[in-house]
């Protein structure tokens, strides 16, 4: 069952129930996917006829996963196949329009745009930006704290975790990557920068959470809690395990971690508060 009204509780049938699956599981060749209980599609590695990730679980639905393609998705397809009529209407060409021939593309016909891009990036600038290959960083000494949010609609993370997985095997390992490169995955964060987007219901109340609950970083307020840990790295040495966040009423706290840490509660005290 998925709903975002407590009062409206709508049902999916085992056809749409497969849809959603496959949403979860990402591109493939064939357009099958695995049993989510064996393979939820979030490994770090890619194998077999899997492309890319699909939808984090607990993301919301109807940006990407609507009756109308979002834009960048149907126009970068258009521009891989080198024909502007998969585009949207709304793209416009010297050499035509689009004409949402997207829609007549079978998983094969996808996989198809997905390796041709693969064959333009020199094309498109490297446009890709996934060379793991980060000696230069290395060498030169800069420091690099990235993050990706878990409720991200718009870029998923399993595509973070991915590259951060080869840019360790390029590397030497996590050891020597996260000398100078760390990953931090941010719980409830969307691609907006805060909670809104998130679709998590509060069993509290029923409605979408409070942001009053949920613990994120913190820019606005002068608490630009990732700036400030990146500074005293670059400045101070001090290399980042934890970075501490809180909700906007600073309310509840919580620890991030460096990938691929991840915090745990140590049994006492409120879940709530980072120091538990």
């Amino acid at each position: 069952m998925i709903g975002t009204n407590p009062n409206v509780t709508t049902c999916v049938n085992l056809a749409e129930a497969g849809a959603i699956n496959k949403i979860w599981y990402g591109q493939t060749v064939s357009g099958t996917y695995s049993d989510p209980l064996l393979d939820n599609g979030t490994s770090p590695t890619l194998s077999g006829d899997h492309l890319w990730y699909g939808l984090p679980r607990d993301t919301l639905f109807n940006v990407l996963a609507g009756p109308i393609a979002f834009p960048i998705a149907a126009d970068m397809v258009a521009l891989e196949l080198q024909d502007p009529t998969y585009a949207e209407p709304f793209f416009t060409n010297a050499t035509g329009n689009g004409m949402d021939r997207w829609k007549t593309l079978d998983y094969a016909g996808l996989a198809h745009a997905y390796y041709q891009g693969l064959a333009l990036q020199t094309y498109f600038s490297d446009i890709n930006t996934d060379n793991p290959d980060l000696s230069g960083a290395r060498d030169s000494g800069l420091k690099v704290l990235s993050y990706h949010g878990l409720a991200d609609e718009f870029i998923f993370v399993q595509g973070s975790i991915n590259y951060f997985t080869r840019a360790a095997a390029a590397m030497g390992g996590n050891q020597e990557l996260q000398k100078f490169n760390r990953l931090f995955l941010i719980p409830g964060l969307a691609h907006d920068g805060s909670f809104a987007r998130a679709g998590s219901i509060d069993p509290a109340t029923g409605a979408a959470t409070s942001v009053n609950k949920v613990p994120l970083p913190q820019p606005s307020t002068g608490r630009d809690e990732l700036f400030l840990t990146l500074r005293n790295w670059v400045e101070n040495g001090v290399a980042p395990s934890r970075i501490d966040v809180s909700s906007a009423n600073g309310s509840v706290t919580m620890p991030i971690c460096s990938y691929p840490k991840r915090a745990t509660y140590n049994g006492s005290g409120p879940a709530t508060d980072a120091a538990s």
